[in-house]
């Protein structure tokens, strides 16, 4: 969830400071990043149901990498057509926001899983 408070904080300097986002460099870093964890995803997917908190953790952690990479991808492309930066702090919020949404799903399991070891 720091994380997405940090994606937060980067999106506001980025807005207040201003900066020229290279399309063709966030698409070039994405799909390398994309690539390797769509690998690491299917390694972990037999996991994706363990009774293991860190094993499903680590899966659901590597599938919300693949999601973000899949919309950094989309966004550069969109900021290498277009030229505008606007689409580059909107998807900053969104990938922000998802970042946060996906360390709270974690918290909940970690937190359930305590609930289930105290029964």
């Amino acid at each position: 969830m720091g994380l997405g408070l940090v994606v937060f904080g980067e999106v506001a300097d980025r807005w207040l400071h201003g900066y020229e986002p290279s399309g063709v460099l966030i698409m070039i870093f994405a799909c390398a990043s994309l690539f390797a964890n769509g690998v690491v995803l299917r390694m972990l997917s037999k996991y994706r149901r363990s009774s293991e908190v860190h094993l499903r953790a680590t899966w659901i952690d590597t599938r919300a990498d693949v999601f973000v990479n899949a919309g950094v991808l989309v966004a550069g492309g969109l900021v290498a057509a277009s030229g505008y930066r606007i689409i580059d702090l909107i998807a900053g919020v969104i990938i922000g926001s998802f970042v946060i949404h996906e360390g709270w799903e974690l918290w909940e399991i970690g937190a359930s899983d305590q609930q289930d070891e105290a029964a």
